[in-house]
Order: structure tokens, then sequence, then C-alpha cells
């Protein structure tokens, strides 16, 4: 029962930091940079300052000094600390008005419209899910992947929607609006129930 409460609990207090999750109809995140969630950044420094300080002196209370155990700890420990800071400022997505700019975690920036959109994919994890989006921009392959409970993808699930309901591609994000589309939550509960699409830089995007 102690474990249900302190994992209730935890989820809840991840829940209310992942912006894909909290999003409400009254906000669209437009032109806004987005990163993960901030507690992947506390998570990172909380990594790094314990192997950096108190491991450390546990050690030494336990074992006496050993500098040879000081710099095992820190090569192996501290940048366990330092993948996740540096995941967390490395990595982030903006979803514009017409498209779509983002930076993987190995510092490699990729932008492309949503009218190049090919194909996409909702795959099950039993958490929140994870999208792969496949876009064909000037005869290059470019692929976003993300986890919808992390970034607010209302603008490109609207897009992909819309596109998927009319057959077209809608000019603006007022568009969307103005017809329902950005209603982030529904917007992706209707593509998690398709699951899958494809072609949809064609009149009639395959669904499956």
């Amino acid at each position: 029962m102690e474990n249900g409460i302190l994992g209730g609990l935890l989820g809840g207090l991840l829940v209310g930091a992942m912006p894909g999750i909290q999003r409400k109809g009254s906000h669209v995140s437009v032109g806004v940079r987005q990163h993960r969630p901030r507690f992947v950044l506390y998570l990172g420094w909380g990594i790094f300052l314990f192997f950096l300080i108190p491991f450390p002196i546990f050690l030494d209370i336990m074992y006496g000094f050993d500098i040879g155990m000081h710099i095992f700890v820190f090569i192996v420990g501290c940048p366990l600390g330092l993948v996740a800071i540096i995941n967390y400022y490395m990595l982030y997505i903006r979803f514009d008005e017409h498209s779509v700019t983002w930076r993987n975690s190995l510092g490699r920036t990729y932008t492309a419209p949503y009218t190049s959109i090919d194909r996409l994919t909702y795959l099950d994890n039993n958490r929140n899910g994870w999208i792969r989006i496949i876009f064909r921009d000037q005869g290059k392959r470019k692929r976003l992947s993300f986890d919808p409970g992390q970034f607010d993808g209302t603008v490109i699930f609207g897009h992909i929607l819309y596109k998927v309901r009319t057959g077209e591609w809608a000019s603006s994000v007022q568009q969307l609006s103005e017809s329902g589309f950005l209603e982030g939550r529904e917007s992706f509960e209707a593509l998690r129930e398709i699951r899958f699409v494809r072609n949809l830089q064609a009149s009639a995007p395959y669904t499956a």
C-alpha cells in the first residue's frame, strides 16, 4: 500500500511537470522552444552533486580516505548526471506556424514544413506513448521522435489530423483553431486511435 501511495505521489509530480499532459485547450505552444521537463535537469544536478560531495564523504567515513576511490567515483558517477544536464539543454522542439524545428541530443538541428510530413506512427510504451514522424523535405528524409507527455505537440497533431480528415493541409494555426483541430488532448487521442498514417503528402493518406 505504501508503495502505491509513493508511486501515486511521484506520478503526480511527473505529470504536473509534463507540458504535453498538462496543457489545456486555452494555451497552444506556438514558437516556443520546448525542452524536456525540468525534473530531468534537477535529477541530473542531483546525481552530479551526490557523486561529487556526499558519496565521497560517506566512503571516507566508512573506509578511510582513498584518493584513487575519489577519482573512480568522480569518473564513473558524475558523468551520469552530466548526461541528463546536457540532454536537457541540448534537446528541444519548437512548433512554429508552418514548420517545426528540433535539435537532437547530438546537437544537430533540423527544420521541416508540416506539408513535408510523410507518415506518423504511434508506439505504445505503457506510459504516454511515443510519437515518430517522418518528413520528406527537398529529397531528404528527416525523423522527429518525442514523448507526447513531455512535449506539447498540439500544433503538429492538429496539422496531421486536419490532413487526414480533409485531405488538405491547413494554411495556418488560426484555421486549425477555427476548425476545432487545436484541442491538444482530443487530437492526440484521435491519432492514437489511428496509430499509423502514411502517404500524408498524397491527397488521400493511408491510415491503419
